[in-house]
């Protein structure tokens, strides 16, 4: 059974209300790798902190746009490690 969880509902009503002080108040992060070409890690760094400011920010060195490609096992466990521990805003991996 494929289920959508509560996520994809909450994105829908977003955008049809418009909603962004709704979306800011929920925990984010980004997983940003350094040889991502695609979206220059600067700016991709930039535009998430315009719309998440205290969200977790994670720069992995030797990654490109596709990280789900090639760092699958350490990508899934990113979000966990990130929130056991203690760390500031934004750290390399």
């Amino acid at each position: 059974m494929c289920t959508t969880g509560a996520f994809l509902p909450f994105v829908f009503e977003t955008m049809e209300k418009c909603d962004l002080a709704a979306l800011k108040s929920k925990p984010a992060m980004l997983i940003s790798g350094d040889k991502d070409y695609g979206i220059a890690p600067d700016h991709a760094v930039s535009d998430f902190q315009g719309l998440f400011p205290t969200g977790e920010i994670v720069q992995v060195a030797g990654v490109g746009h596709f990280c789900q490609e090639d760092i699958p096992e350490e990508l899934v466990q990113l979000p966990r490690v990130v929130h056991r521990e203690d760390t500031p805003n934004a750290r390399s991996v």
